[in-house]
C-alpha cells in the first residue's frame, strides 16, 4: 500500500459523520493507520536527510531496533521524541504531526532542468552587467581596465557566452557600484526559494521576542498595519501622529 493510500484512509477515518450516520470507529486501525503515516515520514526525512538508521538512533539515544520500529509503525515516538527528530532532520514539527507529503515528494517536485537554468541565468546576468555598465557610462575597455580582465572575457561575459565566477562578480559589482543582490534571481523557483531561506534567516537573527510577537497569528493585523504604514508618504504620517496626540490631549 502506497503512502497517499495510508494518508487517504487516516483522513477518512478522521472524518466527523453525522450522528444519524456514525459507525463505530476501530481506534486499533485508526491508531495503526496514523503510526504508519509517521513511520513513513520520518524514513523518508532520514533518506532525504542522507542518515542511516544507525546515524539517527545514536542522536536520538535509542537502539536502532527502536528507530526501525518507529519507521514502520510499530511503535510510536513521542511528542517530545518528535520534536528531537525534527531538530535533527531539519523539518518543521508540523511535518510529523500533519503532514501528507514525503520530502522526496517535494524534491521531485522541484525538479527544474539544470543546463536552461543555468544557460538563462548566465544571459540574464550578462545583460545586467551591460546595462550596469552604460548607466555608468563606462567602455568594455574601462570596465575590462578596472577589473584585471580581459576585454574579450568581459563581453563574453556580458553576452552569457560565459558563465561569471563568483570572484569576478563581485569585483565587476564593485566597480559598477551595485550589490551582489542586483544580480539575484527572485522570480523563478530557486530565486523565491533562496530568498525565502534569506527572510528566515533574517527571522532567526531577530530578538526571541520579537520573533513570538511575529509567529502569533493574533499579532499579525498589527503586522499588517506597521507595513501600512511603512508604504505611506511622510506628510501623511505627520497627519496621523498629530491625530493621535490631539485624542491623548
Amino acid at each position: 500500500m502506497s503512502f497517499s493510500d495510508i494518508a487517504g484512509r487516516f483522513k477518512k477515518h478522521a472524518q466527523v459523520a453525522e450522528p444519524v450516520q456514525q459507525k463505530q470507529i476501530d481506534y486499533d486501525e485508526l491508531y495503526a493507520l496514523r503510526g504508519r503515516i509517521v513511520g513513513v515520514l520520518i524514513r523518508d526525512a532520514r533518506v532525504a536527510k542522507g542518515f542511516t538508521v544507525e546515524n539517527l538512533a545514536a542522536m536520538m539515544r535509542v537502539h536502532p531496533d527502536d528507530q526501525i520500529a518507529w519507521e514502520f509503525g510499530n511503535a510510536i515516538p513521542s511528542l517530545p521524541q518528535l520534536e528531537l527528530l525534527a531538530y535533527w532532520l531539519e523539518v518543521p514539527l508540523s511535518h510529523f504531526l500533519s503532514g501528507t507529503e514525503t520530502m522526496i515528494d517535494q524534491m521531485t517536485r522541484r525538479n527544474i532542468e539544470h543546463e536552461q537554468y543555468l544557460e538563462i541565468r548566465d544571459h540574464m546576468i550578462g545583460t545586467l552587467i551591460r546595462q550596469a555598465r552604460d548607466q555608468m557610462g563606462y567602455t568594455s575597455e574601462y570596465l575590462a581596465e578596472q577589473t584585471g580582465l580581459p576585454v574579450d572575457t568581459l563581453r563574453a561575459y556580458e553576452y552569457g557566452q560565459a558563465a561569471v565566477p563568483m570572484t569576478h562578480l563581485t569585483t565587476i559589482a564593485s566597480v559598477l557600484r551595485v550589490s551582489l543582490s542586483f544580480f539575484m534571481e527572485g522570480t523563478n523557483r530557486v530565486g523565491k526559494y533562496l530568498e525565502a531561506q534569506e527572510v528566515f534567516e533574517t527571522f532567526l537573527q531577530m530578538d526571541p521576542e520579537v520573533r513570538h510577537f511575529i509567529a502569533k497569528p493574533s499579532n499579525h493585523r498589527y503586522i499588517e498595519l506597521a507595513m501600512k504604514l511603512a508604504d505611506m508618504e511622510i506628510n501623511k504620517l505627520r497627519q496621523i501622529a498629530e491625530s493621535i496626540l490631539e485624542i491623548t490631549y
